[in-house]
């Protein structure tokens, strides 16, 4: 039968579903959209395989990763069913309440349970598919928090699969990434983007290998290489480099701690493998300090678990403090301590507890670390200001300076402790101490090294001293000499004086290496008796061991055979597979059972016990074991002795003597009983190490959790390192940025957009800062910032800066002061003393106000003042006890008011007007100045002054200025006497206006006479015609009459006035100006009449002269006119000049306002007299556009503007007679043409005419 290849197809229904290859299973979690979307978005090449998406999705609502996943991919992207079998070329999705599986290809879903356990299911999947698609498997882990994900890519890595991680650095959360790859089954930790590329390599490289191409085996690459070096082995070159570079050994460090500060390394220095780092290793040993610094977390605060302080304060000082006398001297070694937060934080409790207490002891406290750097700034006792939230502000006030921005520990304090670097692994401990602090630093470290710590910091302690570790530790096989003073802060008392023996076990026969730690120094020469007994032990020793074969051991509370003497090797074997000193494991079969159960009888016992005749079988003989077991006082003793020795078996012989006596049945029973006992001691035996086992299970099984636990709690030192540096920067730094960078912008703005300069100085007169503005004022240059002012010139004419300056930083008062500047401008110069938030002055903020436009202005309302011929008077409002104005009193006049008020203007000011100036407030005028400042409404009147034997009349304009008012009184006596001629003269010229209405009567009559009579007007058109001379000229000679008449008056008698009359006299002469203009253009109007004769008829040279005559009006409204293609026509000169002139001139005037003019004249044959006829070289008629950029008009007006008198603007906006278009019509159509225009309001206008070319007959319109 042929082997099924890896893709086959199954038949479902009518379809044939693909199995793919290769299953790519995708787990995500927080942050893991993006890079999901990033992944699909570089998946180009679409194989024969299928995609998996595990991402962690709320059960409570409905997902939407389907239709989001579909947009960054060309595959069907589907949410995953009950039993459906993957396809290829597939993307499936996990639906949100589910936890799926997979089975022989199907998808398998069970509800997922509510409650509120880890989400795993990306393990979960993992895991089914690792069994299901053994190597054809690929796991992907991407951004997410937690560890989901980490236990899978392990099964899928043992299964011969590929796990691809996503790199930290690039996920949003790198919890799930970072978990993945400290479990040490990666092959990949690459970008999302770079992760397709290196999934469809790995299956060409897999499927290229399983066709026979590649010849790899188990052990080598088939090229005769070795295999690459492990994990393992690189970590152990790592820190042996280290060690060999700086002298600081961590190879008992724990690997996971140890590799994720080696992975913040090669991020940073962007390598891949760690082979590529031990290779950097070697070329940079630099970099063996900077890696060995990484590994020394300094996670540390002040008061760090007030908790465990609060402990410290109630239970362990009162504790110390009984056992001391006055005097005495309190001894405490805070090791690890970082930089110094917690050592002094103990300084600060001990000294406030003495104090409270009045307690006269001395406290000493050493403080220790590895690390050089940290302990100098421990010493320097300088923190930032940020560790106010640590503290109560009590004691910050009582044991910390602030200096600026930095707080420093007093001077007690940092006396009471003494800063070392120290290594508690090498260098000798600190003795004799009362509390010994080392907190968080064994949670990095493994077990055998955790002991070998406990034990200095146990050996450096006296016995009621106490114990001070971190949360997540422990005291491992120290508990029995010490009592829990608190256990959730794992504060310990120590009760015992039991050292530990921690022996490297030498097995030889005959000798013992046991190095016993004791309190006591043993003379090291001994006096010849004692040399002699010695001897005698060590001859009995021998004889003992060799003879009767004794053997001793020491174990411990654990089993753990910690030295051994004679003969042992007869009595213990080593395990086969792992060195291991239990004595159990390594006691002979026959001898385990007997020796536990006495071992443990005698600890229960508390006493030595004996135990006889164990056989044992040996090659050739056997033999009975007897032992001792001898447990001692703890307190002296931490060790239990065991003593085996043999003796022959002579049982056997007796036995078989007695059994000759013996019945057979009696000899039956007795083997009977013998087999059933032999049974009896193997179910036994079988008993036992299954309890061991399962007691071996339970211990490795509590170590592990206490393992995960220091991991955990590592994790978190580190989270917590990590959240303090965000939170130190985000919450200190990035706030005082943004607000420093925001100030600084505001005054900068500030600064560089107000016109008063500004000098700031601080309390040594040095310049602080100062705005563009101020250096116009004082010679300034940007390097001057730090200089003192007195160094620097200045613009001010006898200045007197500096002593105003110090003036103000005596008194921190303001000085104000008027300044005339070098180049004769003035400023108001004011100092201000510079106050901080903490009210105290430091400097001196000098401001100058430009104020010349000021005093200019002041000096030409002075000169205005005094240089009119109207009288300007102020007065101050003088008001009564019931807030009633009583009176006005002069502020100031004019040197004009001096004949209004019969007195020199200079001296009367203070003058009452109701008792000094009566002759200003007669006739009811003071009640109406009282209303305008009451109202302040201006008051505008004439009045008669009587002064002398003199009436003259003045304008009164009176308004209000603050609680008083300004009159201004124009003399108008002159005046007044204009108005009453002028008056007679429009008495004159209202009659004439009588004799034009009638004579405009006349004129209508005699035309509506003219079109009753039509025929008989075309008879007598000449003597029409004469008429209109004469009739023009009898209108124009009274109009011209009142126009001369208007300019006289104005000239002789309204010449320096400004008065209603003269603009009644301005009206009338521009309304004779229009009507001249009027009966000018009427004139034309009827000379069109006229019959003329055509001539032929250059456009282009009778546009240029009227653009000549224009010239002046051009030029003025900067107008530009451009000619194009003008044509020769049959036609009357002067008539076509005034129809072109007439449209060029409406071009000017009515142009938009703040643009220039653009008129464009251009002309073209056509075929036919239309307005839109086509063009055609040889048409009999011209069409002739003129265009410009006007101001337009509605398009419903067309009709309206080619009629008589009819205009779309009045007289005020547009000066004209409106007669114009309706002449050019005529002129048209008389030409035998036609005429229109085309226009948008506030665009242009554009007239179009169409004449023909050439004239065969006179056309009368």
């Amino acid at each position: 039968m042929k082997s099924q290849s890896p893709t086959y197809q199954k038949t479902l229904g009518k379809g044939i579903i693909e199995e793919p290859d290769y299953i790519i299973a995708i787990g995500a979690s927080a942050g893991g959209l993006e890079a999901i979307h990033e992944f699909f978005d570089n998946m180009t090449e679409v194989g024969n395989y299928a995609f998996v998406v595990i991402q962690h999705l709320s059960p409570d609502y409905k997902s939407l990763l389907v239709e989001l996943v579909s947009k960054h991919t060309r595959m069907k992207v589907l949410e995953a069913e009950h039993n459906v079998v993957l396809q290829k070329r597939c993307v499936y999705i996990i639906p949100n309440n589910k936890v799926m599986t997979i089975r022989q290809g199907k998808v398998q879903l069970v509800q997922k349970a509510l409650n509120k356990a880890p989400n795993t299911a990306v393990d979960t999947f993992l895991y089914s598919l690792a069994q299901d698609k053994g190597p054809h498997a690929i796991a992907v882990i991407l951004s997410g928090t937690g560890s989901d994900g980490t236990r899978g890519v392990e099964a899928i890595k043992k299964a011969g699969g590929i796990v691809l991680v996503q790199s930290p650095e690039s996920a949003r959360f790198d919890g799930m990434p970072n978990s993945a790859i400290n479990g040490g089954s990666v092959d990949h930790v690459l970008s999302p983007a770079d992760m397709p590329a290196a999934i469809v390599k790995h299956i060409m490289a897999h499927r290229a290998a399983a066709n026979g191409n590649g010849n790899e085996n188990e052990n080598g690459n088939g090229n005769g290489h070795t295999s690459p070096p492990t994990q393992e082995e690189l970590l152990q070159e790592i820190t042996h480099l280290i060690k060999l570079n700086t002298g600081n050994d961590f190879h008992a460090y724990k690997p996971a701690t140890i590799l994720r500060r080696i992975e913040k390394r090669m991020m940073k220095l962007e390598l891949h493998t760690l082979e590529e780092y031990v290779a950097y290793l070697h070329q940079y040993p630099d970099e063996s300090n900077t890696l060995y610094k990484s590994f020394l977390i300094g996670v540390t605060r002040f008061f760090r678990d007030k908790q465990a302080y609060e402990v410290i304060r109630t239970q362990v000082l009162p504790a110390l403090v009984k056992t001391k006398q006055p005097g005495e001297l309190l001894k405490v070694w805070v090791n690890a301590c970082s930089t110094g937060e917690e050592a002094y934080s103990l300084a600060i409790i001990f000294e406030s507890y003495l104090r409270k207490h009045d307690l006269q002891l001395d406290v000493k406290i050493f403080a220790t670390d590895l690390d050089e750097s940290a302990i100098e700034y421990a010493a320097r006792g300088v923190y930032p200001l940020s560790i106010e939230k640590d503290i109560d502000k009590d004691i910050l006030e009582a044991y910390f300076i602030r200096e600026g921005k930095k707080y420093m520990i007093t001077p007690s304090i940092r006396k009471a402790v003494v800063f070392a670097r120290h290594n508690v692994l090498k260098d000798p401990p600190f003795i004799h101490n009362d509390l010994v602090s080392c907190r968080n630093m064994l949670i990095y470290m493994d077990n055998s090294l955790q002991q070998k710590v406990l034990d200095t910091l146990d050996f450096s302690l006296r016995v009621g001293g106490f114990l001070f570790l971190g949360s997540s530790e422990h005291l491992s096989g120290l508990k029995e000499n010490y009592v829990e003073t608190e256990g959730k802060w794992k504060i310990f008392r120590k009760v015992n004086l039991k050292r530990r023996h921690y022996i490297e076990p030498v097995y030889n026969t005959g000798r013992s290496y046991r190095q016993v730690q004791t309190t006591r120094t043993e003379p090291l020469l001994l006096s010849n008796k004692k040399q002699e007994e010695h001897s005698l032990v060590e001859a009995f020793k021998d004889l003992m061991a060799d003879e009767a074969k004794y053997a001793a051991l020491y174990i411990d509370s654990r089993y753990e055979v910690k030295d051994a003497i004679g003969e042992f090797t007869r009595y213990l074997a080593l395990p086969e597979r792992k060195l291991n000193f239990h004595l159990l494991k390594m006691l002979l079969p026959e001898l385990s059972v007997p020796i536990n159960i006495s071992i443990r009888k005698a600890w229960k016992d508390k006493k030595k016990v004996t135990v006889r005749a164990i056989r044992v079988k040996r090659a050739d003989q056997t033999v009975l074991v007897n032992a001792i077991i001898h447990p001692y006082p703890p307190d002296k003793n931490p060790c239990t002795l065991v003593v085996m020795w043999e003796t022959p078996d002579t049982s056997g012989d007796e036995l078989e003597v007695k059994r000759h006596h013996l019945s057979p049945d009696s000899q039956a029973l007795i083997l009977e009983l013998e087999d059933e006992l032999q049974e009896s001691r193997s179910n036994l035996q079988i008993a036992v190490e299954g309890l061991e086992t399962a007691n071996e299970e339970l211990q490795s099984s509590n170590e592990e959790l206490l393992s995960a636990n220091e991991e955990l709690q590592s994790s978190n030192e580190e989270l917590q390192s990590l959240n303090e540096e965000l939170h130190t920067l985000n919450t200190e730094h990035q706030l005082k940025i943004r607000e420093l960078i925001e100030l600084n912008d505001d005054l900068n703005n500030y600064f560089g957009s107000t016109d008063i300069g500004q000098v700031f100085i601080d309390g040594e007169m040095r310049i602080r800062k100062f705005n563009p503005a101020a250096i116009k004022l004082i010679n300034l240059i940007d390097s001057d910032i730090g200089r003192p002012i007195d160094h620097i010139s200045n613009n001010i004419e006898h200045s007197t800066l500096l002593e105003d300056i110090k003036h103000v930083l005596r008194s921190k008062k303001l000085v104000e002061r008027e300044v005339k500047l070098i180049n004769r401008t003035s400023a108001l110069m004011r100092i201000f003393p510079y106050i901080r938030s903490d009210k105290k002055t430091d400097g001196a903020v000098i401001t100058f106000i430009d104020i010349s436009m000021i005093k200019n202005l002041d000096n030409i309302i002075t000169g205005i003042f005094n240089s009119t011929l109207n009288a300007i008077i102020a007065f101050k409002a003088q008001r009564s006890a019931s807030n009633e104005i009583a009176d006005f009193h002069v502020l100031t006049a004019n040197k004009a008011a001096d004949a209004l008020l019969a007195a020199n203007s200079e001296k009367a000011a203070g003058f009452s007007m109701k008792y000094d100036f009566q002759h200003l407030c007669s006739n009811g005028i003071f009640q109406k100045l009282v209303k305008v400042v009451e109202d302040n409404k201006a008051f505008h009147d004439e009045c008669t002054v009587t002064i002398g034997e003199t009436s003259v009349t003045y304008e009164m304009i009176a308004v209000k200025m603050m609680d008083g008012i300004i009159i201004t009184y124009s003399d108008i006596t002159e005046k007044k006497e204009a108005e009453r001629q002028l008056h007679k003269s429009y008495s004159e010229l209202l009659i004439a206006k009588d004799a034009l209405k009638q004579l405009n009567l006349e004129l209508e009559e005699k035309v509506a006479e003219g079109i009753r009579a039509n025929k008989e007007l075309e008879k007598s058109n000449t003597e029409l015609q004469q008429y209109a001379f004469v009739a023009s000229h009898d209108l124009k000679e009274p109009t011209r009459k009142i126009f001369i008449f208007s300019n006289m008056i104005k000239d002789n008698y309204l010449k320096d006035t400004e008065s209603k009359a003269t603009d009644l006299v301005n009206r009338i002469i521009k309304s004779s100006q229009r009507m001249m203009r009027l009966i000018e253009d009427l004139l034309n109007y009827s000379r069109l009449s006229q019959n003329g004769v055509f001539e032929p008829v250059d456009l282009t040279i009778t546009i240029r002269e009227i653009l000549s005559d224009l010239e002046v009006v051009i030029d003025d409204k900067k107008a530009v006119v451009k000619l194009e293609n003008l044509c020769k026509i049959d036609g009357m000169p002067g008539q076509l000049r005034q129809v072109f002139q007439n449209l060029i001139s409406n071009a000017l005037k009515f142009s938009r306002k703040d643009i220039a003019p653009e008129v464009h004249i251009r002309a073209q044959r056509v075929a036919a007299r239309t307005f839109d006829a086509p063009e055609d070289a040889e048409g009999a008629y011209c069409r002739i556009e003129v265009s410009d950029n006007g101001i337009g008009f509605h398009e419903r007006f067309l009709d309206k503007i080619f009629t008589l008198f009819q205009r779309l603007h009045t007289q005020e906006q547009f000066e004209g007679t409106g007669i114009g278009l309706a002449i050019t019509r005529k002129i048209i159509e008389k030409h035998g043409g036609i005429i229109t225009a085309r226009s948008t309001e506030g665009v242009g206008t554009t007239f179009i005419i169409v004449l023909p070319m050439h004239q065969t007959t006179v056309r009368p319109v």
